[in-house]
């Protein structure tokens, strides 16, 4: 399985956050309904909303990437 399936498109912008000194990131994804299932079902095994695990999936992942 290619670990991109499931992902149309992916979107990442910065966003003015309201205070001149602060901005955000925004990333948008267009994912099918199979794979935010799936998504779904793991931030709720986890106790989280989906925002809160795909952050938290994605710096682990990035930690355990980069050797940190």
């Amino acid at each position: 399985m290619n670990e991109y399936d499931g992902i149309h498109s992916m979107e990442i912008q910065l966003r003015d956050g309201g205070d001149a000194g602060m901005s955000k990131d925004r990333v948008t994804l267009d994912i099918n309904p199979e794979t935010f299932d799936l998504w779904n079902r793991a931030s709720k095994e986890s106790g989280q909303l989906v925002k809160e695990w795909a952050i938290r999936s994605l710096t682990l992942l990035a930690r355990q990437q980069l050797g940190l």
